[in-house]
């Protein structure tokens, strides 16, 4: 009888050790280091002019191997961040598993878009971790010229 409690006492044991989640890799707790980073690949620094377009490129990753969680595209006015004439993905939660995620698209640079001649923009990529538009906050920014057809 007494062997027994000691089997069962070690088994328990073991049990409690195996089920130890304390040294997990997967963290989400409040303290996530994403080491999130956004290049903007495209477009290039080549001349933009009205009536053209221009390919966007844009490569966000996480360097600690976290998910991509939310990502923003946007082109506003510079000077006038609050004339956006360019705002994708229109849900920026992604939750790419993999730690990266390519956004690519095509924009014309017309009047209709609200662009005009002699103009400058900011082409601007965020990526972010879960609990807000903060956490692990990385921003690259591109600046461009519009000129006249």
């Amino acid at each position: 009888m007494k062997n027994l409690f000691f089997l069962s006492l070690l088994l328990t044991t073991v049990f409690f050790i195996v089920c130890d989640k304390d040294d997990d890799d997967h963290n989400h707790g409040t303290n996530t280091e994403y080491d999130y980073h956004a290049q903007i690949m495209m477009p290039d620094t080549s001349a933009k002019h009205m009536n053209g377009s221009i390919h966007l490129h844009v490569v966000f990753e996480s360097h600690a191997g976290e998910p991509v969680h939310n990502v923003n595209v946007r082109i506003y006015e510079m000077g006038n961040e609050s004339n956006v004439i360019y705002d994708m993905p229109t849900e920026p939660h992604i939750h790419a598993t993999s730690g990266t995620h390519e956004h690519h698209d095509d924009f014309d640079l017309t009047e209709a878009n609200g662009l005009f001649p002699h103009s400058n923009w900011v082409l601007e990529a965020k990526v972010w971790g879960m609990k807000s538009e903060t956490d692990g906050l990385a921003t690259e920014t591109l600046m461009f010229h519009v000129h006249p057809e």
